[in-house]
Parts: structure tokens; sequence; C-alpha cells
């Protein structure tokens, strides 16, 4: 696999970035913090989804929809893997309609679940079914953090574990283990068919007694089933009376309700009859106070002629207020003038004329004043005559209304007295018997009381019935298990022998397993130790100093020209790295070949100057360069001493909470 692109949308610290990748050695350098190792998360998490990761540390703060796009070459044929995360309220989880394989451009159908695209990628890798893909890629193509050293440097315990895991040795020490509980189990099986066969007396007097239970038993459960159909019927007569009186109280208890309604609305009729009655009385009492105040006959006819004259001496008011306001504003011009023309007449103005004009607009003044005043004083004399037609008309229009409501006080009474009479009528039609009533209700609790008790009886009855059923089905079972025992028993002796004989073989065959492990442990080391060499060979193509080998521990030991054995921690910081990373990578090949994988064609390493001074982090930079057979080498590192080594650098910054990439020449 060979990676090309990395996409991310809204990831950690990144709003949107995309890096191209080509084969040869790239690195990512930047400061701590930057966002560097978001690159190398954002690829597992493509090939590999969530396993080991929280989605709520992934997707950015104050993000919906969060995307990681990967795109890689696989033999001849590209790859583009899609990923999205999508936050619901509180929750981030892995978006399937928003998850995708392409092969060369086109979509591979998958069933829209997360499972089904992790399930497509192992194919693609061609990784094994039955391993941890994530921890394969990790011990073939990633190194993490302080990896480098960790491997020549941990306990003998450690690393045995550690290649034990590589080479998937703890399959045969699980099957030793579980043979342990199979022969545990053929052991126990053993020892009951031994005891089976020391009881067989015991179980024959157990098999006579069984057989006289089950005759017990059987004549007393027909005694049982006899009462029991006896009362059976008994109670379905009961229910029969029953319910013959409950249809005829229910009968009676309609028409009850029916009376009892009938009454209420007799008594609410009667109510109403004395309301309506009192109402009519007021009503005509007020009748007679209101014809007494009308002395005269008055009509509305005569009302709306003041009304009228009224409005049409307040219309000529306002019509003399205009005229009287157009004099003054006239005269007010002419006064203002003095001596020129008049904006009237047109003729030259003296003060005699304006003095004249004077008299003569004063003079027209009081004519309006007078005829307004008149106006005035014939208006006052109307509105008494207004007002007392305005009352006249106002009782006239009241009485009429309360000889109305009279009228229909009285249709009203006659129309509840007639309801009365219905009511009573119907009340002597349904001839009500109360006393019958409670005769049939005595009657109905007496016979529920006697049910209860008969259907007390049936159930008492129905569940012994079903003790001894229950006891017999038992009892029969049993005798049937002993019986067949007896029959096995015949059987155990030649049984006991054939399971000494697995007993033996699967102990023999357990001790070979545990040899096997042994076996292959030798097998690996001969060909780790190989191809340790070629590596080491490989990144130290000038050493002539040292060789390396490695013991039975699986501990990385140095010679000198002479055979002289140098402990790995006396070698310089440098000599010491390029042992761990041929050591590293020999193991990477190594698990590619058990897992019958092809051997990586990348390596990725995060942080791996940690714990590294100048010479360590310089010789580093030389082996990786030396590094022939992994076409791509990706680093993500904060020592820029690294960048020499890289035919492609990338710097990585953050500004403001937000992670950019950029290619440096």
């Amino acid at each position: 696999m060979i990676i090309e692109k990395v996409e991310i949308e809204n990831i950690r610290s990144y709003e949107r970035c995309e890096i191209d990748l080509s084969k040869g050695i790239t690195t990512l350098t930047g400061r701590t913090g930057a966002g560097k190792s978001t690159i190398l998360m954002a690829i597992e998490y493509a090939l590999f989804g969530s396993e080991g990761l929280n989605n709520s540390a992934i997707l950015r703060r104050g993000t919906k929809l969060g995307k990681i796009s990967l795109t890689f070459k696989e033999g001849n044929d590209t790859y583009n893997i899609i990923r999205t995360l999508k936050r619901q309220g509180k929750t981030i989880t892995a978006e399937p309609s928003g998850s995708a394989i392409f092969k060369n451009n086109e979509v591979i159908p998958l069933l829209g679940r997360a499972n089904d695209l992790n399930q497509k990628i192992l194919e693609v890798l061609k990784y094994p079914s039955n391993v941890k893909a994530k921890e394969l890629f990790e011990t073939t193509s990633y190194t993490r953090q302080d990896e480098i050293r960790k491997l020549i440097e941990m306990s003998i315990e450690k690393r045995q574990e550690q290649i034990d895991k590589i080479l998937m040795l703890s399959k045969y020490k699980d099957t030793w283990e579980n043979l342990k509980d199979v022969i545990n189990d053929f052991q126990n099986e053993l020892l009951e068919k031994k005891t089976r066969l020391e009881s067989e007396s015991l179980i024959q007097k157990d098999i006579e007694l069984l057989k006289q239970k089950i005759k017990d038993n059987a004549e007393k459960l027909s005694k049982e089933e006899r009462e029991h159909n006896q009362n059976l019927q008994a109670y379905q007569t009961l229910s029969s009376q029953i319910r013959e009186i409950e249809e005829k109280i229910e009968t009676l208890t309609k028409k009850r309700r029916v009376v009892d309604e009938l009454k209420g609305q007799i008594i609410h009729l009667r109510t109403e009859i004395e309301e309506i009655k009192n109402s009519k009385e007021s009503l005509e009492k007020e009748s007679q106070i209101l014809s007494q105040k009308i002395k005269i006959p008055k009509n509305k006819e005569n009302l709306e002629e003041f009304k009228k004259k009224k409005m049409m001496l307040e219309n000529e008011i306002e019509i003399f207020k205009q005229e009287k306001k157009k004099v003054i504003n006239e005269f007010s011009k002419i006064k203002n003038l003095g001596e020129g023309k008049c904006p009237v007449c047109l003729q030259n103005v003296t003060l005699n004329h304006i003095n004249s004009l004077k008299k003569e607009f004063e003079e027209r003044e009081r004519l309006i004043d007078e005829k307004i005043h008149q106006n005035q004083e014939i208006i006052e004399k109307l509105l008494p005559q207004i007002k007392e037609l305005s009352e006249a008309v106002e009782i006239e229009d009241k009485l009429q209304k309360i000889n109305e409501l009279i009228k229909e006080k009285e249709k009203n009474l006659q129309d509840q007295r007639r309801k009365i009479s219905e009511a009573q009528e119907k009340i002597k039609v349904l001839n009500f018997d109360e006393e019958l009533l409670n005769t049939e209700e005595k009657k109905l609790k007496k016979f529920k009381t006697e049910e209860t008790e008969l259907l007390s009886k049936i159930n008492a009855q129905k569940r012994i019935i079903d003790l001894l059923t229950k006891e017999n089905k038992t009892m029969t079972n049993e005798l049937a298990e002993k019986t067949e025992l007896l029959l096995k028993m015949e059987k155990s002796k030649e049984e006991i022998k054939k399971l000494e004989r697995a007993i033996t073989l699967l102990n023999r065959l357990r001790e070979d397993i545990r040899n096997i492990r042994e076996i292959i442990r030798r097998n690996f080391l001969e060909e780790f130790r190989q191809e340790f060499q070629r590596k080491f060979e490989e990144i130290r193509k000038y050493e002539e100093e040292y060789t390396v080998d490695i013991n039975l521990n699986y501990e990385p030991i140095a010679y000198t020209k002479d055979r002289e054995e140098v402990p790995i921690s006396n070698l310089s910081g440098g000599e010491k790295t390029s042992v761990a990373l041929a050591y590293r990578l020999a193991l990477s090949n190594l698990a590619a070949q058990i897992s019958a994988i092809k051997p990586p064609e990348v390596l990725i390493l995060d942080e791996p100057t940690i714990g590294l001074d100048k010479e360590d982090i310089k010789a580093l930079n030389e082996a990786l360069q030396n590094i022939g057979t992994i076409p791509q080498i990706i680093i993500v590192t904060h020592e820029d001493e690294l960048k020499d080594a890289a035919n492609f650098k990338y710097e990585v910054k953050k500004e403001r909470g937000l992670s950019k990439i950029t290619k440096v020449d």
C-alpha cells in the first residue's frame, strides 16, 4: 500500500486540510501540539475506523459534521476511503451513509454498515480475517512515539511476550489451556460413570418405589377429577341462573333509571314554571308603571321633524360664522393696507375711504351676529321639546317589548305544563315495581355468594389435579431416566475404557503442543537473525566496526571484528539507533510473512526522535536514507534535523486554534 493523499475536514484542530504523499521520505515538522499526529490518526481512522479512538476527541468542537478521506494505491489499483462523523446532541457517531470506498473512481457497493466497510478494507489489504487488523498494521507499518528503542531495551519477559504476539503463538497456548479443560471434562465424566456403576442396586430399588408411587398418585388423581367435573356442572347451572336474574335486574334498573329521570324532569319543569310566573308578574308590573308615564300620545315622526329643524339651524349658524370670518379677513387686509389701491374695488384708497369701509364691515358683522343669535334662541326652545319627545318614544318602545315578553312567558308556561303531563303519563305506562327489584337483588347476592364458594372449591381442586399431574409426570420421567440409566450401565464398562484411553492421548497431545511452541520459536529465531542482519547492513552501509546478531532471548548483541561481544547498551547513540531501527524493520517483515501479507510498502514513524540526542538524530537521519526496501516513509517530528533525510517536506502550524499544513521547498 502506497498512500497518495489524505484529506480531512473539521477534524481536531483542522478546519480543512489536504496533503499529497508520494514514494520516498516525507516529513511533517512543527511545534509540539501543532497538529502533526492528527494526520497519522486520520490514516488509521480511515483504514480501521474508531477502534481504540474516542469519536468525541476527533470531531472539531462546535461542528456537526467531520470527514476523513484516504487515497492509496494497492497493486495497480487506486482506492479512496471516506469516513464521516456526525454530532447528534451530545453524542458523536460514525455516519454510515457518509462512508464509502472507491476503486479506480468507481464506488464499491456496501450494505451501509461500518463493519461492511471495515471488512472490504481487509479484503483490499489482503489481511487475514483471524487477526486484529489495526494491531497488524501497527506491527508492520506504524511505529508510535518512543517505540524504536523500546523492543531492544525492554525486559526479557516483555520482549518474549511481544514476539509471541507477533508469532501468534497465543493460539497454541490457548489450545494447550483449552485441552486441559477438555481433559478435566473427560475425567469428570469418567468419575461419574464409575460412580453410577456402584449405585446400580440402589437405582433398582428406586424404580420399584417410583412404580408404586405412580399407581397411588393415579388413584388420587381419578377421584379428584370426578369431584371436579361434578362441581363444574353445578357451577354452570348456577351461572345460568345468575345470568337470568342479572338480565331481569338490568331491565328493572333501566325502568327505575327512566322513572327517576322523568321525576327529575317534572321537578325541574315545576321550578321553571314558578320562575316564569315570577318573571311574568314582574314584567306586568313594569308595564303598568310605564303606561302611567305616557300621559299624551307621542310619535317618532314629530321627534324626527324637531331633530331635522335643529340640525338645519345649526348648519345656518355654521354658515354665518364662516361668513363673519370672511368679513373679518377682508377688513384686516384693507386696514393694514394704508393708502393705495383697494384689493376689493381696485380704487385709490384714502383714510376717509378706509374709515367708511370700516363702518360698513362692522355693520355686516353685526347683522351676522344677530342672525346667529336668533338661530341659537330657536334651538334653545327646541331642546326641551326634543328631550320630551325622545323620552316618550323610548318608553313606548320599551312598553312594546315588555308586552311581547309577557306573551312569550305565557306561551312558555303552557309548554312546561304540557311537558309535565307527558312525563306523568310515561311514568304510569312504565309501571315500575321497586319491591320486585329489591327481591331480585337479594336473590342475586345469595347466588353470587354460592358461586364464589363453588368457584373457590373448583380452583382448589384444579390446583390439586395440576399438582398430582405434575408429580405423576415428574415420577414417570424419573422412572424412564432410571430405567434408561440401567440400560446404559451395561455399556458403561466399555465406555470407561475408551475414556481412559482418550485422556491418556489428550495428555500426550497437550505436551506435544507445548513442544511445538518452542520449535516455532527456534525456527523464527533463525529467520529473525538473518533478517535483522540484512536490515542492519542495509542501514549501516559503511559499518565496518561491528556486526550484529540475536541471542536465544531475542536480545540484539554486537560483535567487534575480533568477535568480541559488545552489549548494545555500550554502543554509541547513533549505533544503538541503527540497531533499534533494523530490529523494528526485521520484525515488521516477519510479522507480514507470518500473517501471509506482502512486506510493508509504507513505514510511519511518529516522533521517532524522542529520547535521542543530536548524534542519535543524525544517525537516524542517515539510517532512514539508507532504507531501500520500503518505498514510502512518513515521519512526524518536531526536529528540523530530520528534514535533511526527506524528499518531501511539510510544515504544520497552529494559529488561533486552527492547524494548517504548508509544503516546504
